[in-house]
């Protein structure tokens, strides 16, 4: 272990787990059972309703209300961000967690649509404060029933490739595990993201001569590409492989800042 992570045993790790499907989801429950065997200590603060494609929204003007549901664990009536939030500054006044946990979504979070969802909006509000912070997702169809068999198979394989790296300042890490496993990319891929947006197109369907309903369409292509090398995370997924991607919290695009500066 190195970079930001603590180089204490995992088995006395300090660890806060936070979702965006609510605390009573099954990909949580998945993490949290996950959480409990191999770490130390486990805080839970996870949101009471769904919030999913949230991003990093926070309850703003308003006071929100957090239930204690057991050691060491709350459901919080606010937004997976509120969730962080609360965890690092109430259950650890005056210090920080070893680790944050986000997930598991229930479905993807791979490209640009990262930018859009409560899972890594959670674990990206940690990386702020410098905390190390893992997404995790997991793709499945949206007609099948969700299944959590490659996460409940790989969490902690996932967890010991991130933590044998140098893990720099700032950074999140981002991963989706495959609806299945192929035999010839089952591991860990380190890749960029998709570049291209998840929006398909929109369909609307107009009331009256000033009103309209309008519904988002999602790209959703998973069959696996004929290229010879893997590409980006959404590429992963469609060969049956797990992506890892890092994050960093600095948006700035220094290149074009030094341009824009006339440094050269």
């Amino acid at each position: 272990m190195a970079g930001i992570l603590t180089d204490k045993p995992v088995s006395d790790f300090h660890v806060l787990l936070v979702n965006d499907d609510g605390i009573d989801a099954e990909g949580f429950s998945v993490l949290e059972e996950f959480a409990r065997q191999k770490f130390g200590e486990v805080f839970v603060t996870a949101p009471v309703h769904e919030h999913s494609a949230k991003a990093r929204s926070i309850t703003h003007h308003r006071s929100f209300d957090v239930e204690k549901r057991g050691e060491n664990r709350y459901a919080v009536d606010g937004t997976p961000t509120d969730c962080v939030i609360f965890g690092l500054h109430h259950l650890f006044e005056g210090g920080k967690p070893d680790l944050v946990l986000s997930g598991v979504n229930h479905g993807e979070n791979v490209g640009h649509a990262i930018t859009y969802s409560g899972t890594f909006g959670a674990a990206f509000e940690a990386g702020l404060h410098n905390v190390p912070a893992i997404s995790f997702s997991q793709l499945f169809s949206s007609k099948d029933k969700p299944d959590f068999t490659i996460a409940r198979q790989c969490l902690g394989l996932v967890c010991d490739e991130i933590f044998s790296k140098d893990w720099p300042s700032h950074t999140v890490m981002n991963v989706n595990f495959p609806t299945y496993l192929h035999s010839q990319v089952a591991r860990c891929h380190w890749v960029p993201v998709e570049q291209q947006s998840i929006i398909e197109r929109i369909k609307v369907d107009h009331n009256d001569s000033t009103k309209m309903k309008v519904q988002t369409q999602f790209r959703r292509d998973y069959s696996p590409h004929s290229n010879e090398h893997v590409t980006d995370d959404l590429d992963v997924l469609r060969r049956g492989g797990i992506a890892v991607t890092p994050v960093m919290t600095n948006w700035t695009c220094h290149t074009s800042l030094k341009k824009m500066m006339g440094v050269e």
